[in-house]
């Protein structure tokens, strides 16, 4: 839910909101978890002209603060939820899709339920939940950038 929150969510996202629809700084933004074995890692990207990579970066830094502060919303945690419910069913859409998530949740050990009890577990999680894990996972000054192009100023 954090993830859907911060840049998961396309166009309702943090990111998508602050960068391109409030500042048209970017074409595209978004950010998506890469499962391990014991834990995930949040990747982002966005696509911009280089003269608006500074600001861009900036206005990210800007958001894990807020979010590092534990600025995550009800109305943040409701919209999460309910798409990750909706998604679940769409991303099954076919043979190959079914087979990659049954292969993930093999792969990642986790319980022969985890798909058919999907919509409890999002329902379990709490806003003040997320709040912490925003806390203690959001950390602006940690924030890696890989930048490809002549921007301006970097």
């Amino acid at each position: 839910m954090l993830n859907h929150s911060v840049g998961g969510g396309t166009l309702t996202s943090r990111l998508f909101v602050e960068l391109r629809e409030k500042r048209g700084l970017v074409y595209s933004v978004r950010t998506m978890l890469q499962p391990l074995a014991n834990e995930s890692l949040m990747i982002g990207q966005f696509a911009t002209e280089n003269n608006k990579v500074p600001t861009a970066i900036e206005l990210v830094r800007r958001e894990w603060r807020q979010l590092a502060s534990g600025d995550v919303s009800e109305t943040d945690i409701d919209a999460a939820k309910a798409f990750l419910k909706g998604n679940l069913p769409l991303s099954l859409d076919g043979t190959s899709a079914m087979a990659g998530r049954l292969l993930a949740v093999q792969r990642l050990g986790l319980d022969m339920d985890h798909l058919t009890a999907w919509n409890a577990k999002v329902d379990a999680v709490t806003a003040d939940l997320v709040r912490a894990l925003a806390r203690r996972l959001m950390r602006p000054d940690d924030l890696t950038f890989a930048i490809a192009g002549d921007p301006t100023g970097m």
